[in-house]
């Protein structure tokens, strides 16, 4: 079976238009590293996005480093080791 490897998105502005996206290069390296079928996880928040649900379908999550994949009260602090 293909497994489903989730890619958070992040945000960008369109304009006045708020878009969800993922660099081609993330996509294509789930693709290519384990003949993953990638899911583009939106930017909406634990609010919006039933997380334990998601995770229990997914077989892996790719997190990219962007702004998206911090928790906002990590974006400035630095974190133990």
């Amino acid at each position: 079976m293909t497994p489903l490897i989730g890619i958070p998105a992040s945000v960008k502005l369109d304009g006045s238009f708020p878009q969800h996206v993922v660099s081609e290069k993330y996509i294509t390296a789930a693709v290519q590293a384990v003949g993953a079928l990638p899911v583009l996880i939106p930017a909406l928040g634990v609010e919006k996005i039933e997380m334990a649900d998601l995770a229990r379908r997914l077989d892996g999550l790719l997190l990219t480093g962007g702004v998206s994949n911090v928790e906002p009260d990590r974006k400035s602090t630095r974190l133990n080791s």
